[in-house]
Parts: structure tokens; C-alpha cells; sequence
């Protein structure tokens, strides 16, 4: 009987934390006015800047309070997605958007999507409401090719549930199946890396 009631409170013990997680509210989330994502590549002869429609980018996800922090958001790997269409990168040209549209094997509903997987390093945070600065890790795919990436990130709580994160991230195209785009017949042709910049506000959908 003394191992039985052993037993069921180390049980108890393991799946605790996992149910205090799950009992929280759980909130959704989304993105806020004012995020923007942007890329910046180079050609053998020149550089380039593509912005990103914000209205056709998209978060999806939830998150709880932290106890006894109203404005915390406590948000748990798979619990946070972006994506965004190609359809709306934009490179400044007609010519451009074509060529980086089609390098991404570009039809009108193409996706780019990141999954948050979780923090891979974080200092202690004495304030929430300052910029502290975390090591992310995540999924991003793009072609259907799903690497993991790990990346820095500056991050702070705003006031009505929101939270502010800025980061980059160097993206080598060939492994996602991207061919760089060219402009003639090669005589013009992209690096194969590409810097993904973002800064975004995400909230409370409520």
C-alpha cells in the first residue's frame, strides 16, 4: 500500500507542472499594427530590398498570463506561427517580384511559415518591460523544405497584453530547394543568402 501511494504522488509530481500549464486561460493571439518583415539579398552586381504586405501576414497562437504578472505572455513551443504568402513580397519592380516570386515556386496561396519552438537560452529577466535579449529556436518552412533555425532576438512586454520582438536571421536559399533568382540569361544572379528581418507586435486577439 506505502508503494502504491508513493507511486501515484511521483506520478502526481510528474504531470503537475503540465497541468498547471494547460489550466491557465489560455488567450489567442495575434498580430498587431505597426509589425513589418522585410529581406535584404545581393546580386553579383548590386543589393536588394523586398517589404512584406503586412495585411497578408498572419500570427496565430495563444498564450496565458504568468501568475501575478497581468501583462506577462507565457507562450509554449507550438503554441505560435507565422506565415506569409509569397504573393506579397515585393521588390521595388515588376521585373523583381517576378523573379523572387518565381524562385519560391510562386502560386497565388504559397506559403512561408515559422512554428515557435521554444526558447533555446534566456538571461534573467529583472524587467519585462525592457529590452532583454533571448535565443529562439523554431521551424521554418518554405517550398515545403521544414528546417530548424536559432536565432537572437530583442524582446519587451507592452501594456495591454502585447510583447515586442525584433530580430534577423540569414537564410541560405539552397536549403529550401530555392534556386536564387537571375535576370539575363544569369548575367544578373542573387546570392544564395538572404537576411530575414522582422519587428513585430503580437497581442491579445481580445
Amino acid at each position: 500500500m506505502t508503494v502504491l501511494r508513493w507511486s501515484i504522488i511521483v506520478h502526481l509530481m510528474i504531470l503537475l507542472p503540465s497541468f498547471i500549464m494547460y489550466s491557465q486561460n489560455l488567450e489567442e493571439l495575434e498580430l498587431k499594427e505597426g509589425s513589418k518583415i522585410w529581406l535584404e539579398g545581393k546580386t553579383n552586381i548590386s543589393e536588394y530590398y523586398c517589404t512584406i504586405d503586412s495585411s497578408r501576414l498572419r500570427a496565430k497562437g495563444s498564450f496565458y498570463h504568468e501568475t501575478g504578472h497581468k501583462d506577462s505572455l507565457v507562450i509554449e513551443p507550438d503554441h505560435l506561427s507565422f506565415t506569409l504568402y509569397v504573393s506579397s513580397i515585393h521588390c521595388g519592380n515588376k521585373v523583381m517580384n517576378r523573379d523572387v516570386r518565381k524562385a519560391l515556386n510562386y502560386p497565388e496561396d504559397r506559403k512561408i511559415v515559422y512554428t515557435y519552438k521554444g526558447l533555446d537560452a534566456s538571461p534573467e529577466i529583472k524587467n519585462i518591460y525592457t529590452w532583454n535579449k533571448h535565443v529562439i529556436q523554431g521551424i521554418l518552412e518554405i517550398k515545403n523544405t521544414r528546417n530548424r533555425v536559432v536565432f537572437n532576438v530583442r524582446a519587451k512586454h507592452l501594456e495591454d497584453h502585447r510583447f515586442h520582438v525584433k530580430g534577423k536571421h540569414n537564410i541560405d536559399m539552397l536549403q529550401y530547394d530555392v534556386d536564387p533568382p537571375s535576370r539575363l540569361n544569369g548575367l544578373i544572379q542573387a546570392r544564395k543568402k538572404l537576411t530575414v528581418h522582422f519587428d513585430v507586435i503580437i497581442g491579445s486577439k481580445n
